[in-house]
């Protein structure tokens, strides 16, 4: 008899029919869309032309099906380890790598499951996040894994999160690194971040089979090939049907068990009410209500047949770069705006180009401004008379056209910035370059997860919608999740667009204004300020207007060229005609640059730097410290700003240098929550009779330590704290402090709590000398609840209360 399994995955349903010999006999692998219904249909036709009339014994993992009714529900890990015990007999461990999730699975000497584990609710380093930055890149996914198998060497990528991941691409785009050495480290982040949080100090046992989707990709089975190399080597298989295999096992789970056979029409309707159950009761909000004016221009994309001249604004971002054109009156008579699609390089002369062909008979360009992420690199390819940080030029772009401006918010496609402006300029301002929650890559690849168009669609969508879906304020992977989950239950398009609006706001007013005030003139700018729907949201979460600036997409590079532009003038002390020639190269591109990488051994930072040669002379990116970057700069003789990161260490370290002279040693982990409170700590073991010992410099062995570890999958300052506090236990310390940090030092107790990672960190940590811990629950809200914490260890540290 003939058996069904399908696999409700996170991004891909797939389904199998096996035949009576219980060989595959036909599949389907599809992504997802709004209804999975659809999917499953057309697998069922084609099951009915392969075996018509017939009965089937079925089986479902992924989702909630009921016991009776023809469809057996299989629990994920049984049914990928049935599949794999089917396609691979001789298999003892499997990784997992699909859409949403990941898992390791140990087979015991019987051939059933001695062990799994799965990743957390996180959806990092997994097959989606693959396919979206495939998408940033301008490649499918197939390109992907050409490229990262031609890859000499990986770029380094981080694999803890995928945010953070994402925002490390983006920056070796803006460097100039090549795009097969990006491809292949992402393929080493995923296994990287694979094996981190699955095997939690275990090995896994030979032959080793990898496994879901991902295993589809070449680049994929190379990184975890070298991965496991590096630990000791063992034999690795590729699935043979990467995805399919828990899909082939519902189906073998459903044909063991026995009982009564279905027909399709049975199975067809328990799948259909499976997919029912879980849409329930939701947390809704607000609809956005009407459309109104935004009172956004059209950017200037006109022909110039006479000459003309004036200030040229660049802005290379990490989703776009830009270019406007001021007249001598600062107003924009031209304007380019492009994808970066991580060549910046090709994107800089592409641009060029399109203006050179629009000022037909010639451009003078009065002086050049460059800003963006990758203005260093603009300023160097093109020659730029000014470079300024994105902060400045977004706030001179601003106040250009809205003088009395008083809070602009700035959300792009890999960053978010807020900034108060009072009448001497600048008053405040906050940056978020390191993580990519909440911006518009975010909005972007969710909408291509439900198959709309962000630009023509989204927006329609969500002011149509009258149950917005409440996605909270929590970090991207966690709100994809949420999007996936709602796609899976049936929620309108609309409402999750909705729900997507508020999301991007709440995120953005959580992490990045956080407590500061908003002013009564507020300008919301950048690409995200395109989207309607978001400038509604806006205006429904803080009840007041916003105003969206006249050329939102290209404000920091207007900013750019005004900056020029007062360069210019105030170098001259006037609109003098007589003003020094500007440094910009031309319209003209020139040759194609040459670009390569090596890596800086010169501190444990190891920067991966970028080389761009054009005529012979080279240019530098990428390094933190501008060695490289320095070199032939205007700027080498002027002094260098202090290091201020570098100074503080130096200075705390000092509190740690003092012999022990027989008193007993306490060790400090150099991470997390304690870091900034190194001094405090320091003075505080010495007066009680200690000497305190402060831990190393962080490496590649204390994440391995950590690692090792570790019980659970938890973020990179954690691991690190784990790796810190192994180290000092191996260093001989007679203790070492591990506190539950529950309340910063702050104004305001309520906003001055830990994470809960920090909190728990004495829980977390797997040691066998735990009783040489020090665990006090600390809390600096007052005295007396900092003291009460400390009071199990008083007889100890010979302390009175």
């Amino acid at each position: 008899m003939h058996a069904i399994g399908l696999d409700f995955g996170s991004v891909y349903t797939k389904a199998v029919l096996l035949d009576a010999d219980r060989k595959v006999d036909l599949t389907c692998y599809a992504k997802k869309g709004v209804d999975d219904r659809n999917l499953i249909d057309e697998f069922f036709r084609k099951v009915d032309l392969r075996a018509p009339g017939a009965r089937f014994h079925a089986g479902a993992a992924g989702i909630e099906a009921g016991r009776s009714g023809g469809l057996l529900p299989v629990n994920a890990i049984i049914a990928i380890a049935e599949g794999i015990g089917r396609l691979h007999p001789g298999a003892r461990s499997i990784i997992e790598v699909g859409g949403h999730t990941s898992k390791f699975i140990i087979f015991g000497d019987d051939g059933g499951v001695s062990d799994f584990s799965t990743n957390d609710a996180c959806a990092a380093g997994t097959g989606s996040f693959l396919e979206q930055q495939s998408r940033r890149l301008n490649i499918d996914i197939g390109e992907l894994s050409r490229l990262s198998t031609a890859a000499a060497r990986e770029a380094t990528i981080a694999g803890r999160c995928s945010v953070f991941a994402k925002s490390d691409m983006i920056h070796l785009q803006q460097r100039g690194t090549s795009v097969e050495e990006i491809c292949y480290g992402l393929c080493m982040a995923i296994a990287r971040n694979a094996l981190a949080t699955l095997l939690h100090g275990r090995e896994p046992l030979p032959p080793v089979v990898i496994a879901g989707g991902c295993a589809r990709n070449e680049g994929i089975l190379r990184a975890f090939s070298e991965m496991l190399a590096g630990r000791g080597g063992c034999e690795l298989v590729q699935s043979a049907c990467p995805g399919l295999e828990g899909a082939t096992g519902a189906a073998m789970v459903a044909a063991a068990n026995g009982g009564e056979a279905y027909t399709l029409e049975d199975i067809r309707r328990c799948v259909s009410a499976a997919l029912n159950s879980g849409s329930g009761t939701r947390a809704t909000l607000e609809p956005l209500g009407s459309r109104r004016e935004s009172g956004r221009k059209e950017e200037p994309v006109g022909a110039f047949e006479a000459p003309m001249e004036g200030w040229l604004g660049l802005d290379v971002g990490s989703v776009s770069t830009n270019f406007a054109v001021l007249d001598r009156n600062g107003a924009v008579i031209s304007s380019v705006y492009l994808p970066t699609r991580g060549r910046p390089v090709d994107v800089l002369r592409e641009g060029l180009g399109i203006l050179r062909k629009r000022f037909r008979d010639g451009l003078t360009v009065l002086g050049c401004g460059a800003t963006g992420s990758g203005r260093h690199l603009a300023a160097r390819l093109l020659g730029a008379d000014v470079v300024k940080n994105e902060i400045t030029c977004q706030m001179l772009g601003t106040r250009h056209f809205i003088p009395g401006v008083e809070s602009i918010v700035e959300i792009g496609g890999q960053d978010s910035k807020f900034i108060a402006v009072r009448v001497a300029g600048i008053a405040d301002f906050v940056m978020n370059k390191i993580c990519a929650a909440g911006t518009g890559s975010f909005l972007e690849e969710q909408a291509s997860e439900l198959g709309i168009d962000i630009y023509s669609n989204f927006a329609p969508l969500a002011f149509a919608s009258e149950a917005p879906l409440d996605l909270g304020s929590r970090c991207t992977v966690f709100m994809e999740t949420e999007v996936v989950n709602a796609i899976r239950h049936g929620i309108p398009a609309g409402d999750i667009c909705a729900g997507l609006a508020y999301a991007i706001v709440k995120n953005y007013l959580n992490k990045v204004v956080g407590n500061r005030p908003l002013g009564s003139t507020i300008v919301f700018q950048g690409g995200v300020a395109s989207n309607d729907a978001v400038v509604a949201a806006f205006e429904k979460v803080i009840g007041a207007p916003v105003r969206v600036h006249p050329y939102n997409r290209i404000s920091g590079a207007i900013g750019a060229a005004l900056a020029a532009l007062h360069e210019g003038t105030r170098a001259h002390g006037g609109p003098a005609d007589n003003r020094r020639q500007s440094r910009f190269k031309g319209l003209d591109p020139g040759p194609q640059p040459s670009l390569w990488s090596f890596e800086c051994s010169h501190c444990t930072n190891s920067c991966e730097v970028n080389v761009i040669e054009i005529g012979g002379v080279r240019s530098y990116f990428g390094d933190v410290c501008e060695r490289f970057t320095s070199l032939g700069s205007d700027d080498e003789h002027k002094p260098a700003l202090p290091n201020l990161t570098d100074e503080f260490l130096t200075r705390c370290e000092q509190y740690f240098s003092a012999p022990a002279q027989g008193r007993p040693t306490i060790g400090i982990p150099r991470a997390s929550t304690l870091m900034a409170h190194l001094p405090f700590w320091a003075v505080f073991f010495r007066e009680l009779g200690m000497q305190p010992i402060l831990s190393g410099n962080t490496s590649q062995q204390t994440l391995a330590l950590g690692l090792k570890n570790l019980a659970v999958g938890v973020c990179l300052p954690i691991k690190l704290t784990a790796g810190h506090i192994h180290t000092l236990l191996e260093t001989g310390a007679d203790m070492v402090f591990v506190p539950s940090v529950v309340i910063l030092p702050g104004d305001v107790p309520s906003r001055s709590y830990s994470c809960p990672y920090a909190m728990a960190v004495p829980y977390m940590i797997g040691a066998k000398n735990r009783d040489r811990f020090v665990t006090p629950v600390v809390n600096f809200v007052s005295e007396e609840s900092f003291v009460e914490g400390f009071d199990a260890w008083r007889g100890q540290f010979g302390a009175s209360r």
